[in-house]
């Protein structure tokens, strides 16, 4: 197959080439989802079988409605092969389930960054309530050079700038909202020479961060969430008591506890239908008579007798060999479509380079990208983006008019972490530090940030900041 797509890499023999190359792929990409799938559905079953003394946090309705379509399209069509019309409403059938698994996925995201801004204004005033005394405040200066030292730790640019990032989102946000809107301008800027679809993404991703959108099936997930949601959109944290405090993060820990539960089975089901769609588009080409097939059919039975273990034994080493055998090669599918797709269509592979172009995608590691065939990919051009900035603008101004200082400063602060990295070198990002600690005068705030630095520096083996 290599071979094959290194011809295809320089255009010979595209006629033998072509047809060959698409057949193997098809093939690869067949035996690897179904060595995929067999192994993730046992993982999902065996999740399953420990929810029976398990007490269930998650909303099950949505999830086994979802699962329930999804063995329905297994059964007719990966065991029993369907072909014409039936595969056909099938790939459709399969592709309902994703859309409605990323449609719940993105609700799920906006609860993560609804959850992120009120565990932020939460820290800031946890140690009003809680004894921080063996916490040592040291002097701005000393704590300014500990969280410089951890930042700057690292030879990986990489790891700098992650670094920068986290403590630009937890250092305390003492900005005016002229600066704030300075650098949010000056951030977008940078993208005037990407793809109009790229800011668009991009806007999307601070809009949210920020809470000022949030996706309509959010209200959709869960009766309970949207309580505890509006409990916090209407408390004054500033004038909370310390029961109020405890109640509160009582319910933001079950909060998150929801959504990271039920983000993980999502996964894990998206994993199980990407998997399923690759297979019933490769059916019509594959060699589909293989092992690996049924050694699929034989998990799915899920039989008590050991065989599906003994089954599972077989596939050791599969999935990785199978793995590289189509990432060698993939390449050669983007340059069909980029410089071939006429000759392909001309031998009637147009429909097969196609799937391929979807079932990499499937395969990429990109759970829930979606296929959007109307992305407009022109570039955007300092007009398109400040027309961008403007709207943004005002919708976050709204947003702080109708919101407190420390969940303003919540939303701000993400936005901040999510720009490019503003600093023009180390000297900035030291004042910038230091006037975050400097400037802030809450014992309280301080104190949890301490804390938040400390224990960011232990995961990662530091020891900078003592407790």
């Amino acid at each position: 197959m290599k071979n094959l797509a290194n011809n295809i890499a320089k255009g010979k023999n595209l006629e033998i080439a072509l047809p060959r190359f698409s057949q193997e792929m098809m093939s690869v990409y067949y035996k690897y989802s179904a060595v995929r799938l067999s192994m993730n559905y046992y993982t999902y079953n065996e999740m399953l079988k420990e929810y029976d003394n398990e007490e269930i946090l998650t909303d099950k309705k949505h999830l086994d409605k979802l699962m329930s379509s999804f063995m329905l399209v297994v059964e007719n069509a990966i065991n029993n092969q369907v072909v014409g019309k039936e595969l056909e409403k099938a790939v459709a059938d399969i592709d309902e389930i994703r859309s409605s698994i990323i449609q719940t996925v993105k609700g799920l995201t906006s609860l993560v960054d609804i959850f992120n801004i009120y565990e932020y204004v939460l820290n800031r005033v946890e140690y009003r309530y809680k004894d921080g005394s063996q916490i040592e405040l040291k002097d701005d200066e000393e704590f300014t050079r500990d969280i410089m030292r951890y930042i700057l730790a690292s030879e990986d640019k990489v790891v700098i700038n992650a670094n920068i990032t986290d403590a630009v989102r937890q250092l305390p946000l003492r900005m005016t909202k002229s600066r704030f809107f300075e650098l949010l301008k000056e951030g977008l800027r940078v993208y005037k020479d990407s793809e109009k679809s790229s800011v668009d993404d991009f806007i999307y991703m601070l809009s949210s961060s920020a809470t000022v959108y949030r996706d309509p099936y959010t209200d959709k997930i869960s009766q309970d969430i949207n309580d505890i949601i509006k409990e916090f959109e209407t408390t004054d944290f500033q004038a909370i008591d310390e029961d109020k405090y405890n109640k509160l993060h009582d319910k933001l820990v079950f909060g998150i506890e929801y959504v990271q539960q039920s983000v993980g089975e999502y996964m894990l089901l998206a994993e199980l239908v990407n998997d399923v769609y690759v297979m019933l588009l490769a059916a019509p080409y594959a060699d589909t008579a293989c092992e690996e097939k049924d050694i699929l059919k034989k998990i799915f039975e899920d039989s008590d007798d050991g065989s599906t273990e003994e089954a599972l034994v077989k596939l050791e080493g599969r999935q990785e060999r199978l793995n590289n055998e189509y990432a060698q090669c993939e390449y050669a599918i983007d340059m069909v479509i980029d410089k071939y797709m006429d000759t392909a269509e001309s031998l009637m592979l147009g429909a097969q380079y196609n799937s391929l172009k979807r079932m990499s995608i499937l395969e990429s590691g990109s759970l829930f990208v979606e296929f959007d065939e109307n992305k407009d990919n022109t570039i955007a051009g300092e007009e398109y983006v400040m027309n961008k900035y403007e709207e943004l603008n005002k919708e976050l101004k709204e947003f702080f008019a109708s919101h407190n200082k420390l969940v303003n400063r919540a939303a701000m602060a993400n936005v901040l972490a999510s720009l490019p990295i503003f600093f023009n070198n180390v000297e900035e990002i030291q004042n910038y530090v230091y006037n975050s600690i400097n400037g802030c005068s809450d014992i309280a705030e301080k104190t949890a940030c301490v804390e938040i630095f400390a224990s960011m520096m232990e995961d990662d083996g530091f020891d900078f900041v003592s407790q």
